[in-house]
């Protein structure tokens, strides 16, 4: 987290950097996380022909994992819902869904289908105060 071009593109979007365990490659499970799925991704080519077509195929799939890709951490929503709001809408729709499947078939539920609620804020270290 030392590199300023990414702390300052953090910072542009409200991200405050943790520095509670400088040098410790899993500090961050979201990160983690990402790189995890990237390296399992089966469109990531083994090596890139250069920086640009690095940069392309990043950007691609970053493209994809924040609009298309569902998040089981999200209750199967993508990011980019969450963040525009638009993940409430999505929410309602399921639970009409539900509603309906229940009325036409009751027999087939041990108890009315509910819609799972929309994920809360998270983050990490949040209690502890940035003193970067």
């Amino acid at each position: 987290m030392r590199a300023h071009t990414l702390v300052e593109a953090l910072a542009a979007n409200d991200v405050l950097a943790s520095y509670a365990r400088p040098r410790v490659s899993d500090d961050n499970p979201f990160s983690e996380s990402l790189f995890k799925t990237i390296k399992y991704d089966l469109s990531c080519p083994p090596l890139f022909d250069s920086i640009d077509h690095a940069r392309d195929w990043t950007a691609g799939f970053l493209h994809r994992y924040t609009t298309e890709h569902r998040h089981s951490g999200l209750d199967r929503h993508t990011p980019a819902a969450i963040h525009a709001g638009t993940a409430t809408l999505v929410r309602q729709r399921r639970q009409q869904a539900l509603d309906h499947y229940w009325s036409q078939h009751p027999e087939r539920f041990r108890a009315r289908p509910v819609a799972p609620a929309l994920p809360g804020p998270t983050g990490i270290n949040t209690n502890m105060s940035h003193t970067g």
